[in-house]
């Protein structure tokens, strides 16, 4: 067991070393393919939604597809006195109507501390981000009774006619003016907010803003900006003391995006082990970053020339087959810098223990996004000779044979065999509706 846990690791390493991290174009934290080469996906657009994570009012905060923890608190906070905003170079007002939000390629921790969660200091993408054409929605949570905060229990308020604005905007340097970045879509609305006791304490804002003017590029990445006022006078904008902002999975501010490349799978590779096994090899991620891989929706299946499912590994458990170990995952959405390298699995198959017949199969494995809306899914092959020796071809066109363990373009010599498994792959590329 211990051998064979080795020779994975290894495996891994020489798989990654061989095709090397796959990302975008736009060199980021991660390197790779172009958007539009075969990324797994063949979907529609999906929307996800992007939840804002915010525990206070003074900084900017992280948003990705992660929401907040169940326990997470409400924060219930605003201002015991007016608030106003103006423009740089303007006499100094306080600047506390708005709140930036922006994209973190990792998770937010709330395991050690669900008041002041922890978050990695990186920001980006790990590929451009293309955009569908729906307008993106914003959503908002403000109550009226800031006055609470003076004197417990007087939970009442009415805020007319406030503006909410939601502005996407390309950049992510928290250290510059993040309102100069090119806008890529806006929206307001206008509310009245009225908390009783007695009635709905807080109002939920929808904003709709308007279709995206561009797709986002890795190197810029993007922020939101959500901000409120009563009156807006040439620039300067005023809101009274009532406003409260609320949060938590009770109130999920957040906006919903529609996204063309949800996500990506790189490779599937079957590698040939000692002891007659094959190393089943994938690698996943999203623009998003390597959190955004679920890792609870992994599927791995092999099938023989019959179309017969002889091996089926879903969602953590061996449903098909026997002699399977595995998954062994490989997700540095933890360390620095490392947020969009792939995600790596391994499953390892003794077709030997297993007592396979010879013959050609396929192998397929998918992988979902966090928000399940979304599924890469990619094939290879390999074929078992009467002796018991493989030779197999992986979903990015590289040879492997059980004499030597080089991969290569295909050799003529075994163009028969690659010809078989290619026809295998294209005959049941459509078999499963993932």
């Amino acid at each position: 067991m211990k051998r064979t846990l080795f020779i994975v690791l290894l495996s891994l390493f020489m798989v990654t070393s061989l095709w090397g991290p796959i990302g975008s174009a736009h060199e980021h934290f991660g390197g790779g393919d172009a958007p539009g080469e075969n990324t797994g996906y063949e979907g529609p657009p999906v929307t996800v939604t992007l939840y804002h994570h915010i525990y206070n009012l003074l900084d900017s905060v992280p948003m990705n597809t992660q929401p907040m923890d169940d326990a997470a608190p409400d924060i219930a906070q605003g201002r015991t006195m007016p608030t106003m905003q103006s423009p740089a170079g303007d006499a100094p007002v306080s600047n506390a109507n708005n709140i930036f939000m922006f994209s973190s390629p990792g998770p937010v921790h709330y395991n050690e501390s669900l008041d002041d969660p922890r978050y990695h200091p990186e920001r980006g993408l790990g590929e451009d981000l293309l955009l569908d054409s729906e307008e993106p929605v914003v959503y908002w949570y403000m109550s009226a009774d800031a006055t609470e905060l003076l004197i417990p229990g007087q939970g009442i308020g009415v805020m007319p006619q406030i503006e909410v604005t939601a502005t996407l905007r390309l950049g992510d340097d928290l250290n510059s003016d993040l309102t100069q970045g090119q806008v890529v879509s806006e929206g307001s609305t206008v509310v009245d907010i009225m908390s009783t006791p007695q009635g709905d304490m807080v109002t939920e804002i929808e904003i709709p803003m308007s279709s995206p003017s561009t797709d986002i590029p890795a190197d810029e990445s993007f922020n939101l900006e959500v901000s409120w006022a009563q009156i807006d006078d040439g620039g300067v904008t005023f809101a009274d003391r009532q406003w409260k902002i609320h949060t938590g999975t009770e109130f999920p501010n957040r906006m919903e995006l529609t996204i063309e490349n949800p996500i990506r799978m790189n490779y599937v590779h079957p590698q040939i082990i000692g002891d007659r096994q094959i190393a089943v090899h994938t690698a996943f991620t999203t623009p998003l970053g390597n959190y955004d891989v679920d890792l609870d929706k992994l599927t791995m299946e092999v099938r023989n020339d019959e179309g017969e499912t002889v091996i089926l590994h879903e969602n953590g458990n061996l449903v098909e087959g026997e002699h399977v170990r595995g998954p062994v995952i490989v997700q540095r959405d933890y360390g620095h810098f490392a947020h969009h390298e792939p995600v790596l699995v391994t499953w390892v198959w003794d077709y030997e223990a297993a007592d396979a017949p010879p013959g050609d199969y396929v192998v397929e494995a998918s992988a979902s996004n966090l928000q399940g809306n979304a599924i890469a899914t990619k094939g290879a092959g390999f074929t078992l000779s009467e002796t018991g020796e493989a030779t197999a071809v992986d979903s990015e066109g590289h040879i492997e044979t059980a004499q030597t363990g080089d991969t290569d373009d295909a050799p003529l010599g075994l163009a028969p065999v690659i010809a078989s498994l290619l026809g295998a792959l294209a005959l049941t590329a459509h078999r499963r509706e993932r």
